[in-house]
């Protein structure tokens, strides 16, 4: 007799959810609540990749046009997006204040961003915006199979060029940061999942050697001069083949156990003063959810919503652990 096939479609922005507190999991992923509003500091990481790409869709379109790597920033197929991002990051005086700032913002980091890095004349553009879904793992019980896919976004990919680059392939991972600090790259499981996807899937043509996480910060001093060098940095990282299948060991973990469980469940807290003010969406919620109030009639009176879209995951999935 064949099993039946249920199949659930994560990303590591779940994976890291359940890590850091089931509970905002439950909510966010498991019954879909949605804010209305977006915190300023995810408005400001959405607006940066927006940016990232047009700026790399131009640089890769000038490559197919033949441009010249050191030429790039001069083409017309280049201006052609150039010209977006202008226009996108053009200051309206209708706008909200918040919103004004947040483009003055993203135009000091963008015209920063440029001169720093340039044409980025040693990279030549592979990819920008690969989206791609393929198998995690899959997990056979008694009465059927599941399948946990992931979702894969890599924002770009490049090429070393030149003398002494080996031709390696990297996966750019454009950030914005308040803080050029140092950094545990070797915590950041994200770019190792989707490179361990990559070696196991053939999900790129090529192989990948290793991430490079490019920093801007989003700070900017209205007093103090800020060199480029203290705006921008860029940090490369290498996993070995033994971290990388770590790291999917302990997403495929993650990824089951995030989803092994019905709507009926709630799961632990995890509170944490700081962590839940800057992470969560549900704080409020969270602990008026605790003090006995009503949690959907909370939720939808601070401006959350369940999409009509949304359909619940495998409900009664917990027969299967």
């Amino acid at each position: 007799m064949t099993k039946p096939v249920d199949e659930i479609t994560t990303s590591y922005s779940e994976i890291s959810t359940w890590r850091r507190c089931q509970y905002q999991h439950w909510l966010a992923y498991r019954h879909r609540y949605t804010p209305l509003q977006v915190k300023p500091a995810l408005e400001r990481g959405i607006g940066w990749d927006h940016v990232m790409n047009l700026h790399y869709e131009g640089l890769q379109a000038a490559q197919r046009e033949g441009a010249k790597p050191i030429d790039r920033l001069e083409h017309p197929a280049f201006k052609m997006f150039a010209r977006r991002i202008e226009a996108e990051l053009q200051d309206d005086p209708d706008a909200l204040e918040s919103q004004r700032e947040l483009k003055d913002l993203l135009r000091w980091m963008y015209a920063g961003y440029v001169e720093r890095w340039g044409p980025d004349a040693k990279w030549e553009i592979l990819e920008v915006q690969k989206r791609m879904v393929a198998p995690l793992t899959t997990i056979e019980t008694p009465d059927r199979i599941l399948q946990i896919n992931l979702k894969v976004y890599i924002d770009l990919l490049v090429r070393e060029q030149g003398r002494g680059s080996r031709g390696r392939v990297w996966v750019v991972d454009a950030k914005s940061t308040t803080a050029l600090g140092r950094r545990d790259l070797g915590f950041n499981d994200q770019s190792g999942l989707y490179q361990w996807m990559v070696a196991n899937h053939g999900l790129l043509d090529v192989p990948i050697f290793g991430a490079i996480f490019s920093y801007a910060l989003a700070r900017k001093n209205k007093v103090k001069h800020q060199p480029l060098a203290e705006r921008f940095k860029r940090e490369p990282y290498g996993a070995t083949d033994r971290e990388l299948d770590e790291i999917a060991n302990d997403a495929i973990e993650s990824a089951w156990q995030a989803n092994s469980r019905n709507l009926d469940w709630q799961p632990p807290r995890s509170p944490d003063d700081e962590m839940c003010r800057r992470r969560c969406d549900f704080l409020d919620a969270c602990l008026a959810h605790r003090k006995g109030h009503d949690l959907a009639k909370f939720l939808r009176r601070t401006d959350h919503e369940v999409p009509d879209w949304h359909t619940p995951r495998l409900e009664g999935i917990d027969q299967f652990s």
